[in-house]
């Protein structure tokens, strides 16, 4: 039926703010990719550098072993879907996920989070013989560039502990200003 009344529909700021970051990202070259929110415990293990202090959330009847877990952290679904394209012969990537990571702190927690991923080449022009490859810099760069599309003031800072997981020379630490 028809509503009886004129309703208007949107998106709200936060699908708005999503869809822009989507657009951005895709525009400056990066793809975007789902991974799964179920993991295996080694994956709770890793990059938890946010959620250190949390609990692990477990499923009371997973399926398989492999998905009993909520994640903590998107890095390693990115992280399998790299090995998986490089045993593909598929080593240039440039792919990023919104996703949300779960926890249990005095509550059960969900929050949304952004991660890139990016290896091998970047860009290439054949015509010209050049070749982009990425390093530190093109993904900084990347970075900078979404955060000013966003009207973010951000800076980047080495990192006060250093992170098992990330090169102790070639990892920053970006921090939002207000």
């Amino acid at each position: 039926t028809i509503p009886k009344t004129a309703t208007l529909g949107g998106l709200s700021t936060l699908q708005k703010q999503r869809r822009e970051i989507r657009n951005i990202l895709n525009g400056l070259g990066l793809n975007e990719v789902y991974t799964y929110s179920l993991v295996p415990e080694k994956d709770l293990s890793e990059f938890t550098f946010f959620s250190k202090e949390k609990k692990d959330i477990s499923i009371l009847m997973p399926i398989t072993q492999d998905h009993k877990f909520l994640r903590k952290s998107l890095l390693p679904g990115l992280i399998e879907n790299a090995r998986y394209s490089y045993s593909r012969k598929n080593k240039d990537l440039a792919l990023f996920e919104i996703g949300k990571i779960y926890y249990q702190g005095n509550d059960y927690q969900e929050e949304e989070m952004l991660s890139l991923l990016m290896a091998g080449r970047f860009a290439s022009t054949l015509w010209k013989g050049e070749v982009e490859t990425v390093d530190f810099y093109l993904i900084k760069g990347v970075l900078e560039t979404l955060f000013k599309k966003l009207k973010m003031d951000v800076y980047f800072r080495l990192p006060e502990t250093p992170i098992k997981e990330l090169h102790p020379g070639k990892s920053a630490e970006i921090l939002f200003e207000g």
